[in-house]
């Protein structure tokens, strides 16, 4: 739900019209929810993907990928880097030794931020930085994707979903 909140919010999204998705139980026998699972998103004009495996440390922790015409933006949580992507055949073809245009090294942990987030607005009374409306659309694309893996087929997210 955190990533796809990311998600939606660089790219001015709200939750995914639908999803599909797959996963099986490969090593936490007898689970009940798929440790290795990937799902795919439409949006109105562009789709995600979300694959995740807990079965392995390959590659441990997470990851978001946008991908763009002429660059692509890797957020993970030692930080971000950008790299130029384009046709095949054309000088900015990525390569695994492309330079990156930017490149940002932080912990990206923010759970302190989070928690002082939550103590300002019992104190002020405002809203949090992650109102209930935003946690909805974030959660709906997580939902539809659990509907459509254990109901073997594409859901679709009701029309007029979150609108007042």
């Amino acid at each position: 739900t955190h990533l796809m909140d990311v998600v939606q919010w660089f790219t001015n999204n709200a939750p995914p019209v639908a999803a599909v998705a797959h996963g099986y139980v490969a090593k936490y026998i007898p689970a009940e929810h798929p440790d290795v699972f990937s799902a795919v998103f439409e949006y109105p004009k562009m789709m995600a993907t979300w694959t995740l495996d807990y079965a392995t440390s390959y590659e441990d922790g997470w990851s978001i990928t946008f991908l763009g015409d002429k660059a692509a933006m890797i957020l993970r949580e030692e930080g971000f880097r950008v790299v130029p992507t384009g046709p095949r055949g054309s000088e900015t073809f990525w390569r695994p030794d492309t330079k990156p245009i930017v490149e940002e090294k932080a912990q990206m942990t923010a759970v302190e931020t989070h928690v002082q987030n939550f103590f300002d607005c019992i104190r002020t009374r405002k809203e949090p930085n992650c109102t209930v409306e935003i946690a909805a659309a974030a959660v709906a694309g997580p939902h539809l994707a659990n509907i459509a893996m254990f109901g073997k087929k594409r859901a679709e997210l009701p029309s007029g979903y979150l609108k007042s």
